[in-house]
């Protein structure tokens, strides 16, 4: 799905905007689970809350011209979703450079990992502590 938003800051809202905005919190507010609930998502799923995902999720499944409360990594937007196109499967001739870096990438990335791995497993390191004679 592809959407286009409109979003801005709490700080640039005018009076009746704000009240949506504050409405939107508000009701938000009262959704959320749980402590324990989000702390067993994030330990079940690490690195969920960073990826931007819950952000696509609440804008791909709004309605178009609905305001919401987000909270992304620079901090709360509303935003409302203003159109939405059902996605099209891509071309891979189209994208026949990307896929091909991104895959000499990640072949390069895992083959340095496993060089690094090889190399440790050749050494033993022992960590010594300071008594406080050597002060």
């Amino acid at each position: 799905m592809r959407a286009t938003a409109s979003a801005f800051d709490f700080g640039d809202a005018g009076p009746e905007q704000r009240h949506q905005m504050q409405v939107a919190v508000a009701k938000f507010r009262g959704e959320l689970p749980s402590a324990r609930d989000i702390e067993r998502l994030q330990a079940t799923s690490p690195g969920l809350f960073n990826s931007g995902y819950f952000v696509l999720a609440a804008v791909a499944g709004s309605k178009p011209g609905a305001w919401q409360a987000l909270r992304t990594k620079e901090g709360w937007r509303a935003v409302r979703l203003d159109a939405s196109v059902p996605a099209k499967p891509a071309s891979y001739e189209a994208l026949r450079g990307v896929l091909l870096h991104d895959w000499t990438d990640a072949t390069a990335s895992e083959q340095r990992s496993a060089a690094v791995h090889a190399l440790a497993r050749k050494y033993r390191i022992k960590y010594e502590t300071r008594t406080e004679t050597e002060h």
